[in-house]
C-alpha cells in the first residue's frame, strides 16, 4: 500500500515557537518509515522561515511508544513485571 505525502505529513500555517512562519510535521512508524498520523509513534516537526528555509527541528515520540520502551522483556520477549 502506498501512502501519499498528504497523509504522512501535515503543514501548520501559523508562527512557530522559534520564529518561523510555518511548520511541517512528518509522521513515522516504529521503524521510522512514513505513516499516517493516526498510526504514528513519532514525528519530526520542521519549522520554516518566510523564505522556506528550515530553521529548527523538533522530534516527538508518543507516550505509548515511550512506555513500551521502558518495559523490560526477557530473552524470549516476555514482559517482566
Amino acid at each position: 500500500m502506498s501512502l501519499n505525502a498528504a497523509k504522512t505529513q501535515e503543514r501548520i500555517d501559523h508562527p512557530t515557537p522559534n520564529g518561523g512562519e510555518y511548520s511541517i510535521a512528518y509522521y513515522r512508524d516504529a521503524e521510522g518509515l512514513p505513516t499516517a498520523k493516526q498510526s504514528a509513534v513519532s514525528a519530526e516537526i520542521v519549522e520554516f522561515d518566510s523564505f522556506d528555509r528550515q530553521i529548527f527541528r523538533t522530534y516527538m515520540q508518543s507516550e505509548s511508544a515511550i512506555s513500551k520502551q521502558e518495559r523490560r522483556y526477557d530473552a524470549l520477549g516476555i514482559l517482566i513485571e
